[in-house]
């Protein structure tokens, strides 16, 4: 079975060009990032991720719309490794030109390796290395914001994909 990693929030933009070319902060009591005592180590479940961006000039946003359905989880273990899972494939909504579409996608299966230096969480694994700014890190709760330069895919250009995670232990 073909799968797809939650690490890179560039494959959802992938799906969204070509899906186009078809059709032409939140903060906690409990401490901020730079607090010690709130480590990024253990298993997160995945409740919220959300992107938006500018595909050949239509600016466009996307949600996966099932997570709570899917029981997808990041496990940050302390040796810096990283595993991603859910139970089933996810839906991605797509809106563009006031128009929605939802979209089925692979399961969120992978691996690979995480750092962690202040406010910035950088994560590596089979399809490169993506940056996130850690919006706030509580014992409970992670939010992490990431933007992807400019690029295209093939089938359509795009802008800066701003994206938004939210994970809950």
């Amino acid at each position: 079975m073909k799968t797809t990693t939650i690490f890179k929030p560039l494959s959802f933009a992938l799906i969204i060009f070509s899906f186009v070319a078809l059709f032409s902060c939140d903060s906690d009591d409990d401490g901020g990032p730079d607090n010690p005592s709130n480590d990024i180590v253990g298993i997160w479940d995945v409740t919220s991720l959300n992107f938006s961006a500018n595909a050949d000039g239509m600016p466009l946003t996307g949600e996966v719309i099932n997570l709570d359905e899917i029981n997808a989880k990041l496990n940050f273990k302390a040796n810096g490794e990283l595993t991603s899972s859910s139970d089933s494939g996810y839906q991605l909504e797509l809106t563009a030109a006031g128009q929605s579409f939802v979209i089925p996608v692979d399961p969120f299966t992978g691996a690979g390796t995480w750092v962690k230096t202040g406010s910035t969480l950088t994560i590596t694994d089979e399809e490169g290395t993506s940056v996130f700014q850690i919006e706030s890190l509580t014992s409970s709760k992670l939010v992490l914001k990431g933007n992807e330069a400019p690029g295209g895919n093939g089938e359509g250009e795009y802008t800066d994909v701003d994206y938004t995670m939210v994970l809950n232990r």
